[in-house]
């Protein structure tokens, strides 16, 4: 992945470029997880499969042999992006024609200045974004998750088949409410590919299929609460809201989570790093 939203794929046995792609935000790719496949796929399933960290706060996966719409979103909004219609839509991998010739430039020069163009016409880079990419994909589709470390201080755990069993492991303020999780229905059929099941939210808050018809809910999403003001508060949690007293040391990250990892010894735990140094130790 590099600065400017492109994804290469390579295959290392004749060190030669086979597919090349242009994540829709055009932003920068900041981290890369591949899968052979996703929950509830069958055994014959084409893959691997990429989860990509770039755009907004959010991490998509996709079908490396296909790309297009991607089949599943994590994302993180703001308190004040909940309204926001842009917000419903998926990132896309645009594909790329690469060049037959292996010494020719894998960018031509009508590319290249478009891409210089883009540098200043697109939107700026966004402030938050998702860093870090963990998770385990299981046959039992309801045992599979991801867990995504942003520039925002925030560790979630995203579970693939029910927005409920999402949630926000470190990272709130004091006195800041719990987040939201739910499965957002994007309407346009146009986004369907060829052969993929979409995914339904079904009534018991598991995600069904329903053969490519209707609306999907690919999309999931974390809406982060404000932290209610001073004036607001009850009086009661003031002293909480304020950390007055005897208060327990802070568990978040106090800057950007850049890293996750998972140890099985001496017992199961996870590892997180911040962009100042810290690392954290989590069981």
């Amino acid at each position: 992945g590099t600065s400017r939203g492109y994804i290469l794929l390579w295959d290392l046995r004749f060190q030669m470029l086979v597919k090349l792609w242009r994540h829709s935000s055009k932003g920068p790719i900041h981290r890369l997880a591949t899968c052979a496949r996703l929950p509830g796929d069958r055994d014959n399933a084409e893959g691997p499969h990429a989860f990509v960290a770039a755009g907004n706060n959010e991490v998509a996966v996709w079908n490396l042999s296909t790309g297009g719409p991607c089949r599943r979103c994590f994302r993180a909004l703001p308190p004040a992006g909940r309204d926001v219609a842009s917000n419903v839509t998926l990132p896309f991998l645009h594909e790329e024609p690469i060049p037959s010739h292996p010494f020719a430039p894998i960018l031509t020069s009508s590319q290249q200045m478009a891409m210089l163009s883009d540098m200043h016409l697109t939107t700026p880079t966004p402030d938050v974004s998702m860093r870090a990419i963990m998770g385990r994909i299981s046959i039992q589709s309801n045992n599979s998750y991801v867990i995504t470390g942003s520039t925002d201080k925030n560790i979630r755990f995203w579970d693939f088949n029910s927005p409920s069993r999402c949630y926000t492991v470190s990272g709130l303020q004091p006195g800041q409410p719990r987040p939201a999780y739910d499965a957002i229905p994007v309407p346009d059929a146009s986004l369907h590919t060829e052969g993929m099941p979409s995914v339904q939210y079904g009534a018991r808050g598991g995600a069904t299929t329903d053969g490519g018809s209707g609306h999907d809910t690919r999309l999931f999403v974390c809406y982060d609460a404000e932290v209610p003001s001073v004036e607001s508060v009850v009086p009661s949690h003031l002293p909480m809201r304020e950390q007055r007293g005897i208060q327990s040391p802070p568990t978040s990250h106090h800057d950007a989570v850049l890293d996750l990892k998972s140890v099985g010894l001496p017992t199961k735990m996870m590892l997180s790093s911040s962009r100042d140094g810290v690392v954290k130790v989590w069981r």
